[in-house]
């Protein structure tokens, strides 16, 4: 399958932003003649858009299709304030036999310090399917979930608590993910 490089500068394009955030410089088309394209940005190369071609072979003349189904696709904004999220109980934990298991020990300052994000609401600077990078510069480790997930991602790890875990989960789940 082809991939088409539609090169264009942002300002003549004036893409919005990526679902990572960042802006791309260029959009990518995969696909050659099918009724469906995907096209993503040349910033993560996680995000796709599906664009209807209806048969047609893709070519540069398509661009202004490829730029407008980009620009109007659905994307969470930044700017709103995220949702609280709840506490959960130890029968929360008890009730879920995949928490019994876990990769790595708690840490109790890193468990304060992941519910801190979570009740200040931080903000997200950048997020993949394995880590969150949020504004103040920490990094999660948000895969392999539960028994890794909220780990400082290093090999010598530590976990926040299994309801920081779950708080983090919904939070990420409420306010991220789109």
């Amino acid at each position: 399958m082809p991939i088409f490089n539609f090169v264009e500068k942002e300002r003549e394009m004036s893409l919005k932003p990526c679902g990572c955030g960042l802006t791309p410089d260029k959009l990518y088309a995969y696909g050659d003649v099918e009724e469906y394209t995907f096209i993503c940005g040349d910033c993560c190369g996680e995000w796709f858009v599906e664009v209807e071609t209806n048969w047609e072979i893709v070519e540069t003349a398509q661009h202004e299709l490829f730029k407008k189904a980009w620009n109007n696709a659905h994307r969470k904004s930044s700017r709103t304030r995220p949702q609280e999220v709840k506490r959960y109980s130890n029968i929360d934990i008890l009730m879920r036999p995949t928490f019994w298991l876990r990769i790595y020990p708690t840490n109790e300052g890193w468990d304060k310090k992941i519910n801190q994000l979570i009740d200040s609401r931080v903000g997200v600077k950048r997020f993949s399917r394995y880590q969150v990078i949020f504004d103040d510069g920490t990094v999660v480790w948000v895969s392999n979930f539960p028994y890794a997930y909220g780990s400082n991602g290093l090999n010598d790890g530590y976990l926040p608590s299994r309801k920081t875990v779950l708080r983090l989960s919904e939070y990420i789940a409420k306010n991220i993910i789109t």
